[in-house]
């Protein structure tokens, strides 16, 4: 596997696949203290986050509604971000190397708001809507 270990690696390598598929890369915003970053290409913007791992206890948590397995989470307010910047779809990496593509759309309409222990709100959906992107 390619092992990632940092923003820095997912930034060079998942863009580098994307403009060879012609992203076209015009700039890049950090954001949630560069922890994520919202791509700007020539005629898109997407959302990026290098995960350290998955959502494990997502089915266990959310068991009530019918979910089994893993999950993903993200930050209502770095997803209010995305809104705002009119980012088409996320990636979640992770340090497998595994890139996750999922539409911002169907994010917010097919994930589940919840406040995390920190006192966050998030927004979190099964790994298993994502559609595996790439090996980065």
């Amino acid at each position: 596997m390619n092992e990632v270990e940092t923003i820095e690696v997912v930034y060079k390598r998942l863009l580098g696949k994307l403009n060879e598929e012609g992203f076209n890369l015009q700039r890049v915003k950090p954001i949630n203290h560069g922890r994520y970053f919202i791509a700007f290409g020539e005629n898109d913007a997407i959302f990026v986050a290098y995960k350290r791992e998955f959502f494990n206890s997502f089915g266990k948590m959310f068991k009530h509604l019918g979910y089994k397995g893993m999950g993903d989470s993200i930050n209502v307010d770095d997803l209010k971000e995305c809104l705002r910047y009119n980012v088409s779809n996320i990636y979640s990496v992770f340090p497998n190397g595994k890139a996750y593509k999922i539409g911002l759309t169907e994010f917010l309409t097919k994930g589940i708001s919840w406040t995390n222990k920190e006192g966050k709100l998030v927004k979190s959906i099964s790994i298993h809507e994502y559609k595996e992107a790439m090996i980065i």
